[in-house]
């Protein structure tokens, strides 16, 4: 048996954006009132960015939203290739500021540490 999958056309890639925003916002609102709070995991680089602009508009208790990376290069959120810095400029805004932010990178540390002290920091 195969599967069917929808298909999804959107009139601009700023659409497409702020559709997935307002998908994601429903998820984790749900998640907040099912566990009174919820994680979000993200991918870096330039291809987010109009989501993450989308995403921090969004109603939502940020206060109890816990967002953090599924990559990054191993550069403090000063240098300009940090995915911390991408989603700090461009998710963690306005209201969004209120959530979260549980970075993979910490200096003086192995990547293995810092991913696991990032784990650890998830689940608190």
């Amino acid at each position: 048996m195969t599967a069917s999958l929808a298909r999804h056309e959107f009139p601009s890639p700023d659409a497409l954006a702020e559709a997935l925003a307002q998908r994601v916002a429903r998820e984790l609102a749900t998640a907040i009132a099912a566990r009174g709070r919820a994680s979000l995991a993200v991918s870096g680089g330039k291809t987010p960015v109009r989501f993450f602009k989308a995403l921090s508009k969004q109603a939502l208790d940020w206060a109890n939203v816990a967002v953090t990376l599924v990559d990054e290069r191993l550069v403090p959120d000063t240098d300009e290739r940090s995915n911390a810095r991408l989603v700090a400029q461009n998710l963690l805004q306005g209201a969004a500021a209120d959530a979260r932010f549980v970075p993979l990178y910490s200096p003086a540390q192995t990547p293995e540490l810092a991913t696991h002290n990032a784990a650890n920091a998830l689940t608190v």
